[in-house]
């Protein structure tokens, strides 16, 4: 097995021990000043994509439901269809 310097194995069946609570791996300078912001950005793009898209799938249910009730199908229950064929086991 590849042992990498900057992973640690958090299995305590592995090491005997508890398991560590140390971070994998330390952020750098770029990842908090570059990579923080960005997946920040990135929430906010989705929650802005996210919501309208709610809003319209709710709406089209409702509107769907409400459209339904309209037109009342008559149909025969499962039990009362002329057409159930008796089972033989």
């Amino acid at each position: 097995m590849i042992k990498s310097r900057t992973m640690m194995s958090d299995d305590a069946t592995r090491t005997g021990g508890a398991p560590s609570r140390r971070p994998r791996r330390t952020l750098s300078l770029a990842d908090r000043l570059v990579r923080v912001p960005i997946g920040f950005l990135w929430l906010g793009v989705l929650t802005i994509v996210a919501l309208p898209v709610m809003i319209y799938m709710t709406c089209l249910y409702w509107a769907v439901r409400w459209i339904s009730a309209l037109f009342p199908k008559n149909r025969a229950t499962r039990a009362n269809r002329a057409d159930r064929e008796e089972r033989v086991a």
